[in-house]
């Protein structure tokens, strides 16, 4: 079935055979492919069709490669975050346990001092219960501390956190809308989907908090 329609290129009267995907214009030598948008069969130049592929086949390449990295990182910075809980979990219980041990230590030192005379044992006793009470209160400070740094390390890892989060958010919002766009529009004005795309995904993502 012949149809009559212009070339892309120089504007040249084409008359074409529908049935064939790819013709040439008699007058420019340019290569063109048919393209059915609906009921109608419109000509586009096949190099421009090309150039179109192939700037959107790199765009999701870097897209894809882009979203990978972003969520190695985080995937590290999770389980970055998950040996400081674990950290901070460990010396909890412990600080828990030394403070208990402290308890116990001063409530036996002060019963010895209410014995009004002490043996020489009870005077050795008393001598390592002090001492035994200055180590455990210098661990439990030294705890205290580490415990301290732990927590910032921690709030430090879930803010960097918070950041591949939105690279992560702002890949899908990027392939959510591309593909709705491709699914649209003609395979000619993949490059139109591209530019809306990013752009959409710019101006959600400016948007967000």
């Amino acid at each position: 079935m012949l149809q009559q329609s212009s070339c892309p290129s120089c504007g040249a009267p084409v008359v074409f055979d529908a049935t064939k995907p790819q013709i040439q214009c008699a007058y420019c030598r340019t290569p063109l492919v048919l393209l059915q948008r609906g009921n109608e069969v419109t000509l586009e130049a096949l190099d421009k069709v090309k150039e179109a592929f192939d700037q959107s086949s790199r765009a999701t390449q870097a897209a894809v490669a882009q979203s990978s990295r972003a969520t190695q990182a985080a995937i590290f910075e999770a389980e970055r975050a998950t040996q400081h809980e674990l950290k901070r979990m460990q010396l909890s219980n412990e600080l828990a346990s030394l403070r208990m041990q402290l308890s116990q230590v001063q409530s036996e030192g002060r019963a010895l001092m209410r014995v009004p005379r002490k043996t020489r044992a009870m005077r050795h006793q008393q001598g390592d219960l002090h001492y035994a009470e200055v180590e455990l209160a210098d661990r439990i400070r030294a705890i205290e501390r580490e415990l301290g740094v732990a927590r910032s390390d921690l709030s430090h890892s879930s803010a960097r956190k918070g950041g591949c989060g939105r690279t992560l958010l702002g890949a899908f919002i990027w392939f959510m809308t591309f593909g709705l766009l491709a699914s649209v529009l003609p395979e000619a004005a993949s490059g139109v989907a591209l530019v809306i795309s990013i752009v959409a995904t710019w101006f959600i993502m400016s948007k967000l908090p």
